[in-house]
């Protein structure tokens, strides 16, 4: 599975900032060769071709029979491979969006899956394109434009749009807010999320092997220098949003630290309608605490007509 802190690890292994940085043309350049840097990078952590570890996870037995499995294609013959769960036919859905470093069937999430739908919600699970078992590219427009294929299956099955909430996870809660800042929801639950790309990128820079003259380049260059393809802004998306949002984070998380989700808060303070929860410890994964939590922000909160 690929994570931020594996994609560090394989970038720092290869040697590349040594073998090919230091020896170019642009190795007395600053701001070349900060440029290079993130390029690689970004280029590395969106790599589709990387095996991910969670496609030997085998089916929950509890689940397995309430799985309705299916595909939405597109035109160019790439199409996304979706889990349709709902244990009690239910006109409630949550559609919940994984880190790009999971798919669908990730144990973690899969426990997640059944949590939910033991409360009376239909669950939608995906893999972006490019991931897990769906074919194409994973990119911010086409993650978008998954998330829409997915709603529209919720809707083109009689559910109404303020009967369907999200739950985003790590860079799936960024693909979350992106979609739904022009959409009517019930809820949304942003668990371990950044507040921008460009401030992923500063952050990551400070724990590859770079020569810190190129670290700092990175930490001190505007967002808008940064030669990022994915400029995922939660801090404007989540403006946009009216449903009550619940930020959900671990305070040691090295992964995602806390202070990112701070910041995304920070910027949002003003609206009554979001609520911050830290969590001790460092996990940055999926677990039992934070969909519990979730599920109780859920249930208590007056969620329009997702509670009617």
């Amino acid at each position: 599975m690929l994570t931020v802190q594996t994609c560090i690890e394989n970038l720092n292994q290869e040697g590349f900032y040594s073998n090919k940085i230091q020896n170019s043309i642009f190795k007395n350049i600053n701001i070349a060769m900060c440029y290079l840097s993130v390029v690689k990078y970004e280029k590395t952590f969106y790599n589709p071709k990387i095996e991910s570890s969670s496609q030997n996870f085998p089916v929950l037995n509890e689940l397995q029979k309430y799985i309705k499995h299916f595909t939405l294609k597109y035109k160019d013959n790439t199409m996304l491979d979706c889990w349709d769960i709902n244990f009690q036919n239910s006109n409630k859905y949550i559609i919940v969006f994984n880190g790009i470093g999971s798919e669908k069937n990730n144990i973690n999430l899969q426990q997640a899956y059944l949590k939910i739908t033991q409360k009376g919600y239909g669950v939608i699970a995906f893999d972006y394109r490019g991931r897990g078992k769906s074919k194409g590219i994973f990119s911010q427009k086409n993650a978008n434009q998954d998330a829409n294929r997915v709603f529209q299956y919720l809707t083109d099955k009689g559910i109404n749009e303020y009967n369907i909430g999200i739950i985003g996870h790590s860079m799936g809660a960024a693909v979350a807010l992106d979609f739904a800042k022009d959409k009517n929801i019930a809820f949304a639950v942003l668990i371990n999320p950044f507040n921008k790309a460009a401030d992923m990128v500063k952050n990551i820079a400070q724990k590859l092997c770079l020569p810190s003259f190129i670290q700092n380049t990175v930490k001190n260059l505007p967002d808008w220098l940064l030669p990022i393809k994915n400029r995922f802004n939660n801090e404007k998306a989540l403006n946009k949003i009216y449903a009550p949002t619940l930020l959900l984070h671990t305070k040691d998380d090295n992964t995602i630290p806390v202070n990112l989700c701070k910041k995304l808060y920070a910027k949002n303070a003003n609206k009554k309608n979001i609520t911050c929860i830290e969590l001790e410890g460092c996990d940055h994964e999926i677990n039992d605490e934070k969909i519990d939590t979730a599920l109780s922000f859920i249930e208590g909160s007056n969620l329009w007509l997702f509670n009617r």
